[in-house]
């Protein structure tokens, strides 16, 4: 009886034995889970084109960019685009944020690939005001009265559709919505060739020289860079968007930020970091 008594004994603990193991295992599974869902989740580092691994020292860009952003309780999201092997490195890229006056670009895209299509003429007159003028005054001097003409003039879902073409699935003009994903996706087809002809590429890149907003991005580029931005602002938050012809590898920078302590320093910081990234790849 005892020995039985025994026998039954270690069964019960080996079946609890059992139980606790399985329970661990669910455990550590679970954990391992929800690891894979955050942070990294919003993190990217490959290559659009070829869905390769970013260099080492691309990975070690992103991680400084995340610890940036845990040290501030505002929100920030960044892209990087090197234009030369497409290699994208992001952080909370796809969250869409108030676009502010970086939207400016989508409506003037939209208004000179209209006008590549003979669809419209630039001298057209609104208020007195021609509509190559008003884009410029929109684009260079973010002058809202200039954009709210030219969207009412070319219709809001015409420039969605427009962006919606392009790729751009996070963009609402009517709400002034986008993401940095987007608005690298409008600055890297613009770059190449693929929204508007050399002329009018040009003439936008004019109007995102010398503009009203030059302490971001410039701020964390060399002296006589080239360089063609548009900047946003709104209640809390600091917004930039360049294009960088960098000698050894043009990319495209694009910070937004809402609620953080120094959006201005915090995007000039980024933007010289990005530089140095570039200029350490092989041409």
């Amino acid at each position: 009886m005892a020995t039985m008594s025994k026998f039954l004994l270690l069964g019960v603990f080996a079946v609890i034995i059992l139980i606790l193991l399985s329970v661990f295992i669910a455990l550590s599974v679970s954990h391992q889970k929800n690891q894979s869902k955050s942070p990294n989740n919003s993190i990217n580092t490959t290559t659009e084109e070829t869905g390769a691994v970013a260099t080492e020292a691309g990975v070690a860009l992103v991680n400084k960019w995340l610890k940036l952003a845990k040290t501030d309780s505002g929100e920030l999201s960044i892209q990087y685009i090197d234009l030369t092997d497409n290699q994208a490195l992001g952080y909370e890229e796809k969250k869409i944020y108030e676009g502010a006056s970086v939207n400016k670009l989508i409506t003037a895209g939209y208004l000179l690939s209209q006008f590549d299509k003979g669809a419209i003429d630039l001298r057209e007159n609104l208020g007195d005001v021609t509509l190559q003028e008003h884009a410029r005054l929109m684009v260079n001097q973010s002058n809202n009265n200039s954009w709210q003409t030219l969207n009412d003039r070319l219709g809001y879902a015409n420039i969605e559709n427009f962006a919606l073409g392009l790729g751009m699935s996070d963009f609402q003009i009517e709400n002034n919505e986008i993401s940095v994903h987007d608005t690298g996706i409008f600055l890297e087809k613009l770059y190449k060739g693929q929204v508007l002809t050399e002329a009018s590429k040009q003439l936008l890149y004019s109007w995102m020289r010398n503009t009203e907003t030059e302490d971001r991005i410039p701020f964390g580029l060399p002296p006589n860079t080239v360089f063609y931005h548009k900047s946003g602002t709104f209640e809390k938050g600091i917004h930039d968007a360049a294009i960088i012809v960098n000698p050894k590898r043009p990319f495209v920078i694009i910070v937004f930020t809402n609620g953080v302590k120094d959006g201005r320093a915090i995007i000039t910081e980024i933007t010289r970091d990005a530089w140095a990234y570039a200029d350490s790849k092989p041409q």
